[in-house]
């Protein structure tokens, strides 16, 4: 359990409902942060999958002249 839910769980024991929705605030920011810095990773990582591979079929797409050239 984060810092930031067990001061607000202490807070709402303490009746001290402002101090219990700061807590609550830090909590979710900092959820919702690390969800979307693992998002982002998946994401690039797919960007550099898929960059990686329309390099893999242009270089195969193009033929040498000696590949082209069969009848000399």
């Amino acid at each position: 359990m984060s810092e930031h839910v067990k001061n607000m769980i202490d807070a709402l024991d303490q009746d001290d409902n402002l101090e219990a929705e700061t807590n609550l605030k830090a909590a979710l920011t900092d959820k919702v942060g690390a969800a979307l810095d693992d998002r982002r990773k998946d994401l690039a990582k797919t960007f550099v999958r898929s960059d990686e591979v329309g390099e893999a079929e242009n270089v195969d797409s193009v033929q040498s002249p000696e590949q082209s050239d069969t009848g000399a």
